[in-house]
């Protein structure tokens, strides 16, 4: 390094910083970055809610969107999170602009809420969790091998516990 550089004062604390925040995205750390949120509200105190929030207007489709939103229920789950998806509060292009089947969340187009808890359960409750945004938190089992079968038998199992399709979209598929 020239002699120069190093007299530029502020240079050893700027240098320390960015070696700081690029040893701390080396670490496995990095996908725990959520927002936690206390409430002044008293309903569910005993429980901690998982708010998955979804990348605003992030060009995914619904595949992705639910492959993301299960490796989210992965990992709230295994944390002992009531897992809650919001993709009303936080649009994406699977919104539309009036109701569809009475609701604006997204997910609730298609698929129930993973647990028997509302959105409005879960932002009136006391303890709250923001999911990161950005940040796909993947579980090790599933990303070791996506099509491994202790990776597949995973995904089967929380997708049978926690994703279940409304109603209308069962009957067009039964019908189909």
């Amino acid at each position: 390094m020239p002699s120069v550089i190093k007299k530029i004062p502020g240079y050893y604390s700027i240098r320390d910083f960015i070696k700081y925040i690029f040893n701390f995205w080396k670490k496995e750390e990095k996908f725990q970055l959520v927002e936690r949120m206390g409430t002044t509200f008293v309903q569910f105190p005993d429980k901690t809610f998982y708010i998955i929030r979804i990348i605003p207007m992030h060009p995914s489709l619904l595949f992705s969107t639910f492959y993301f939103v299960l490796g989210q229920i992965i990992y709230a789950v295994e944390r002992g999170y009531i897992p809650v998806v919001d993709m009303k509060n936080y649009r994406n292009q699977l919104n539309e602009e009036h109701p569809i089947h009475g609701t604006i969340n997204a997910w609730e187009y298609f698929f129930k809420q993973p647990t028997v808890y509302s959105l409005e359960d879960a932002y009136n409750s006391k303890n709250i969790i923001l999911s990161p945004i950005g940040k796909e938190l993947i579980h090790e089992k599933s990303a070791s091998s996506f099509l491994h079968n202790e990776a597949i038998s995973l995904r089967a199992n929380y997708i049978s516990k926690y994703i279940r399709l409304q109603p209308h979209i069962q009957e067009i598929l039964d019908s189909k």
